[in-house]
Formats: C-alpha cells, sequence, structure tokens
C-alpha cells in the first residue's frame, strides 16, 4: 500500500465539511481496505485485476470529477467505484474478507456499502455509471 498516498488522502478530506461528509471523509479507509484485499488469499485474480483498475483510478489526478477542481468531493467516484466493486466481492464471498481488512466496525462497512452507497449513486447516478463504463467494471 502506499503510505504516502494514505496520507495524502487524509490531509485532503481532513476538514472537508461539504455534501456527503461523513461518506467522503472514508476515502481514506475505503482506499486502504482496496490495498489490503489485494493480499488476502481469498480474493481471486478477478477481483485483483478490478481492485488494481480501481486503485489506479483513484490515484490518477485527471479523472471524470477531478479532486484539483472540485475539491475533496471530487474523490465521490472514485468511493463509489470501490463501494461497487466492495460489494460484488461482499456477494461472491459473504463479506468475509471485506470484514477480515476493514480497519472500522462492521457495522460502519455495511453503513458504506449500503445506505451510504445507495446515497452517492441517487445523487450522481450519471456519474456512478460513467465511472463503471470508464473503469470497464
Amino acid at each position: 500500500m502506499n503510505e504516502n498516498f494514505v496520507e495524502v488522502l487524509r490531509e485532503n478530506v481532513k476538514d472537508y465539511e461539504g455534501d456527503y461528509k461523513d461518506i467522503i471523509c472514508k476515502a481514506p479507509e475505503l482506499y486502504e481496505l482496496a490495498c489490503k484485499l489485494l493480499n488476502d488469499s481469498k480474493i481471486t485474480k478477478d477481483y485483483r485485476i478490478k481492485l488494481l483498475g480501481a486503485i489506479g483510478y483513484f490515484i490518477i489526478p485527471d479523472d471524470l470529477y477531478p479532486e484539483d477542481e472540485h475539491g475533496p468531493i471530487g474523490y465521490v467516484e472514485d468511493i463509489m467505484l470501490l463501494q461497487h466493486i466492495f460489494r460484488e466481492i461482499n456477494d461472491k464471498f459473504h463479506k468475509k474478507p471485506l470484514v477480515r481488512n476493514w480497519s472500522g466496525s462492521e457495522e460502519e462497512l455495511a453503513m458504506l456499502l449500503g445506505k451510504d452507497h445507495t446515497t452517492l449513486t441517487e445523487a450522481y447516478p450519471v456519474l456512478y455509471k460513467e465511472v463503471l463504463s470508464y473503469t470497464g467494471v
């Protein structure tokens, strides 16, 4: 895991007070989860490929909704992409790898993959479809 990038994420969201604050401020933890899942022996090659794509997407500065232009809310499509992949992993592996690698509570993870995912995808339906199409997920 790129510890420096996690610190950049933490710095970028630490003072965020805008829309969907509770979700946007989880960007560092979601990124960390994606990185940890790469080393989980239960995660199959096809999901590792998706995770690698999402990690790469998180890092590139000129994505569909750039943070440089929009501030921390610019992580919204990065987060939706990870949530989408995590939900697939949850369905396939019955959440065990996710819970095993998540740094927070199981309830918090359930909220991020359930209600919070629905909240973001309903607020940004076009962007959600675009990021899935762009990344091929």
